[in-house]
């Protein structure tokens, strides 16, 4: 009788493990907790239970008893703040539990643009997860501020593309406010680095070298990721050149101050925006809107004067003199002043940008994803370079050149009256799911 016993449990234990192979098989990222349970605590009498749902990725029931002769309200909360909560349909907010009752409430974890994603765990399937506390916060006072109810629960990060890119990296390369970068990046040299932003602690991720994980289709077009701004979008830089323009149609030679010649170049006044807006209502704003995201572009006009080649003073604009001065070692950065931002939905790439991506000054990369064999005109950049009192009040706006150099202006010396072309900026939502693997044949594109 023993015998058969013995025969049965372990029949019973090898279908089980057959079963628990089969779930992780079917559900990758359905790894989930125990049940667990609050007993009563002394003058608080309320029990909760919370379970996971069973093939669902960080959604629980958490079943909630008053054993009260008052109603309790009370929310579920996250206590390490990685994540926010949704119950029932509702954001963070108190839920009310009447006197002597009991109540289930659906919750469901979806990770913060903000999380710190070295942090994370990576399961054996490489999602990346947070163990976590969850805690009831009560709004009453002569309740416990806050009720334990389950410790080490594993939450996962939402599957989006910005995740994904990061998993997908593999080995990210960490850069410091400040690095000083010499040349071009190596012709070998490819793959997503980070960099910290020294007063916000906000973290930029932005690909570097010579890339090819980082195309995107989309609108109809392909683009290059350029980076993962810190609030999780996705900026984007089209793979090709929309439209050209000059970016006025004369130099400033009426201009004999620096506050007159920073007012003639005025961004919003630019043939160049005008152009750029007009190719974004036409091709993306119509249909593509709800995927676009208004962000942070550049148009850096505070300035130096220093000793011009020429006869009189030259004034320096801020992205020249962080990456365009001949010969030094330059510094670009992603933190800039207030009075040099621009809110907008489409822009152009600037100096510190290209220098970032593995461009610099003057020198031709063409091992780097910026440049593209099929794009054979220069195209503007959104950062001024200088305005010379001694040359014709001339101003010039930096360029990038069709070998993959960025200029102080256009090659044929018109600075900004040159007609070139315009290569667009944009970002994208990154908290939804794509598919496909980044390559030019299999670039991420939003599911339907």
């Amino acid at each position: 009788m023993k015998k058969y016993i013995s025969i049965s449990i372990l029949i019973i234990l090898l279908l089980s493990i057959y079963v628990i192979n089969i779930s992780l098989a079917r559900y990758e990222k359905n790894l989930k907790s125990d049940t667990i349970t609050l007993g009563s605590i002394a003058n608080t009498p309320i029990t909760a239970t919370i379970t996971s749902v069973s093939d669902t990725d960080n959604t629980f029931d958490i079943t909630v008893t008053n054993n009260n002769p008052y109603e309790v309200k009370y929310k579920i909360k996250e206590e390490n703040d990685l994540y926010n909560v949704d119950y029932s349909g509702i954001l963070n907010s108190y839920i009310t539990i009447p006197a002597n009752t009991t109540k289930t409430i659906r919750v469901v974890f979806s990770g913060k643009q903000d999380v710190i994603y070295e942090d994370m765990g990576k399961d054996q399937y490489g999602n990346l997860y947070k163990d976590i506390n969850i805690v009831i916060d009560e709004d009453e006072p002569y309740n416990v501020n806050q009720i334990q109810i389950g410790t080490g629960i594993r939450v996962y990060l939402q599957k989006s593309i910005k995740n994904e890119i990061i998993k997908n990296a593999g080995e990210i390369t960490n850069y410091e406010e400040g690095h000083i970068f010499t040349g071009i990046s190596a012709s070998d040299e490819g793959g997503l680095c980070s960099i910290v932003d020294p007063v916000s602690g906000e973290t930029t991720y932005f690909f570097r070298g010579n890339v090819t994980n980082n195309y995107v289709s989309f609108a109809g077009y392909t683009w290059r990721i350029l980076r993962i701004n810190p609030d999780g979008s996705l900026r984007l830089v089209l793979n090709s050149i929309a439209t050209n323009s000059q970016y006025k149609s004369t130099n400033t030679s009426s201009a004999n101050n620096i506050d007159t010649a920073i007012q003639h170049i005025e961004w919003e006044d630019s043939m160049v925006y005008s152009a750029l807006h007009t190719w974004y209502n036409n091709n993306i704003a119509s249909q593509y809107s709800n995927y676009v995201v208004e962000s942070n572009f550049v148009f850096d006009t505070s300035n130096q004067d220093s000793t011009s080649s020429s006869a009189g003073a030259c004034y320096y604009f801020g992205t020249y003199l962080r990456v365009g001065l001949d010969g030094k070692a330059y510094k670009p950065t992603f933190s800039y002043t207030d009075e040099s931002l621009v809110r907008d939905y489409i822009g152009l790439l600037t100096g510190d940008e290209i220098l970032y991506a593995g461009g610099y000054w003057k020198e031709d990369n063409t091992s780097y994803f910026l440049y593209n064999q099929s794009i054979n005109t220069e195209y503007w950049t959104m950062s001024p370079s200088f305005w010379d009192h001694g040359s014709h009040y001339k101003i010039g706006i930096m360029a990038l050149n069709a070998s993959g150099a960025l200029n102080d202006w256009p090659g044929s010396g018109n600075t900004i009256t040159e007609d070139i072309g315009i290569r667009p900026v944009i970002s994208i939502r990154g908290d939804l799911e794509m598919d496909g693997i980044g390559t030019a044949s299999n670039p991420y594109k939003f599911k339907n």
